[in-house]
């Protein structure tokens, strides 16, 4: 079969591609190959000349919700009915209220509820997610629920579809389930917003420009129309939470899971075991194996997290040390085994893999940093009768993708899935027994005053995908040298402990939510003309604002896409007029400095609230 393609690079891609989810069992939708291979319909049709593949037509429903649960009968229970009523009555006094309830605590039902005495006057709904393909469930059984009175709106779907959607919407259309570009709707009598999840960095837009955020600018948009706002999180952000706390937004706390299911238990593996272990030179340590192993045995599926898609960060020489950097930024490359190809994950370069050095020659290239693609090689090896998959940006790039993989992964056709942080959004399956997190030190290690809040709310909300019946389920965290306190809190799903000692750090080095902060990022195609306009900018800020300027420095990653950045950051008190002033004086600067002509060609980008 290979034989007959091996000259048609495309269509080795596609067999390949079919031959890795054959043993699925599933048929493999045409969409879902072209978001993989984009341009992929001739290589379709060629290999159906050649009676390689079969086509066929299927018709299938937009919302596949027939076999979902009917929420319609299900009640809330004491405590959801007692968290509805505490919403209610905060809503009364204060525009928006904050969620706080676990993992599998029922939240969905309580907006559902919500939603529906709200469009039963009338009204519409704004309920927003994160990522709508990565919340595929929840949209099925919102439609399941409300009916033809869903619109689902995100950036992705094509311009005739927004088009119809947005007269629907101006019309008084009740219910708009959207990711974030659905503030931006022309809602008639928006009366409740839901942001679901709110603590999620998905909210934040970074690219293309404007950035924003959706949670804050939902709050805006709830204030033009005199709307109430809920937030809902397991993980709240520290802003959110803080406020909450200070009074400036109500709290309601659900803090037991619903029915007869108990939070998973957590067990913490150290990684140096490994190395003293049978299993020396495995990712996985031999209890993790062993649990792996008897969870497949009882029919049992398994999660497991890694927070990196890819083969494996880089490759290294052993003798010389050569890496391979991107062309156009200045980063390793990460290596993709399946095409052996390495790809820059800023700029999109690609090339195909070197078989050797090209410094010294020597084919001894090592594998550093951890990727998906590597684990499912190994777990391949360890399991080869279960069933893996493997969810990242790769291998669901489209809705289709994302639907067929839940779709495998609810009617028990996947016994082991690895997958990057989308694992850890919107994932709620009663058979899912353990999850594990390779490598609990990876989502930790980014310079970023946010990171150990980033770390705790990953393997926190990623922990809870596990158990959600009545049988407890088993998390496993694999550490080096990760904060041991930030470990025991996730242990413990302790939020408000982690919160409280966080906090302390962030008060006193005055990061949010103490203060909020303006991040100004310069680039040009010359290093010496970004540095110089970054060091005038930065003089300028200093005369008017002194202390409150930091910086200015190269930027985390120097040039990115053949621009070279500096940037700096403002810390700005939590008064209005105070930040309203120094973001005018930042707009007035940046606009100056562009339209210099020693500075032709420059880019000033400003970020208010970095995430």
């Amino acid at each position: 079969m290979l034989e007959q393609v091996k000259k048609a690079a495309r269509q080795a891609q596609v067999v390949m591609y079919c031959i890795q989810h054959l043993h699925s069992g599933e048929k493999i939708r045409a969409k879902a190959l072209e978001t993989a291979f984009p341009g992929s319909n001739a290589a379709i049709n060629s290999l159906r000349k050649k009676g390689i593949i079969t086509v066929e037509n299927q018709v299938i429903s937009r919302y596949d919700a027939e076999n979902d649960l009917d929420l319609k009968d299900i009640e809330l229970s004491a405590i959801q009915s007692r968290a509805k009523a505490e919403i209610e009555n905060h809503l009364k006094e204060k525009d928006i209220t904050l969620l706080h309830g676990i993992t599998g605590s029922g939240k969905t039902l309580i907006y559902l509820k919500l939603m529906e005495e709200a469009m039963s006057k009338g009204h519409q709904v704004l309920f927003l997610v994160p990522e709508i393909a990565l919340t595929t469930q929840l949209v099925q059984r919102m439609a399941a629920y409300f009916g033809n009175e869903v619109s689902v709106y995100h950036s992705s779907i094509g311009s005739n579809h927004k088009i119809d959607l947005w007269h629907e919407i101006k019309n008084g259309k009740p219910l708009v389930i959207g990711a974030r570009s659905s503030v931006f709707l022309p809602f008639k009598d928006l009366k409740l917003i839901i942001i679901d999840e709110e603590h999620d960095y998905s909210y934040k837009q970074n690219e293309p420009t404007p950035k924003y955020h959706a949670r804050e600018t939902a709050m805006f948009l709830a204030q033009l129309h005199q709307a109430k706002v809920i937030l809902g999180s397991a993980t709240p952000s520290f802003e959110s939470y803080y406020n909450a706390l200070h009074g400036k937004y109500g709290l309601v706390n659900l803090l037991e899971r619903y029915g007869n299911a108990v939070l998973p238990h957590v067990e913490l593996i150290n990684r140096n075991t490994i190395e003293h272990s049978k299993n020396k030179g495995s990712h996985f340590s031999p209890v993790l194996v062993n649990e792996m192993l008897d969870q497949l045995k009882r029919g049992k599926q398994s999660i497991v997290f890694i927070n990196r898609r890819g083969y494996s960060s880089m490759l290294v020489c052993t003798m010389c040390e050569w890496t391979k950097r991107c062309k156009n930024c200045d980063v390793a490359m990460t290596y993709h085994k399946y095409n052996n190809s390495f790809l820059c994950h800023y700029c999109g370069w690609h090339k195909e893999a070197d078989p050797a050095c090209p410094e010294c020659g020597n084919v001894d290239l090592s594998h550093k940093g951890l990727g998906t693609q590597q684990i499912e090689e190994e777990l391949v090896v360890l399991f080869p009768e279960a069933t893996i998959a493997r969810m990242d940006f790769d291998t669901v790039r489209g809705k289709a993708a994302m639907s067929d993989m839940i779709h495998r992964l609810e009617t028990g056709k996947i016994d082991i899935l690895i997958g990057t942080q989308m694992v850890s959004k919107g994932l709620d399956f009663e058979n899912i027994g353990l999850v594990a997190i390779v490598s609990a030190d990876q989502l930790a290690r980014f310079p970023d005053f946010r990171s150990h809040e980033r770390a705790f709310q990953l393997m926190v909300q990623v922990s809870g995908r596990s158990g959600r019946s009545e049988e407890q389920g088993k998390v496993f965290i694999q550490y080096g040298s990760i904060r041991q306190s930030l470990l025991e809190d996730v242990t413990k799903a302790d939020y408000v402990g982690f919160y409280t000692k966080e906090l302390a750090e962030r008060k006193g080095f005055i990061y949010p939510p103490f203060c909020r902060l303006i991040k100004v990022v310069i680039g040009h195609r010359d290093p010496q003309k970004a540095a110089a306009a970054m060091e005038q900018f930065a003089a300028t800020m200093k005369q008017h604002w002194g202390s409150r300027v930091v910086g200015p420095a190269p930027g985390l990653i120097p040039r990115i896409n053949n621009q070279y950045l500096f940037e700096l950051m403002l810390k700005v008190e939590r008064k209005n007029e105070i930040l309203s002033k120094i973001k005018s004086d930042v707009r007035d600067l940046a606009l100056l400095i562009k339209s210099q002509s020693d500075y032709k060609g420059i880019s000033c980008v400003v970020d208010v609230d970095p995430y």
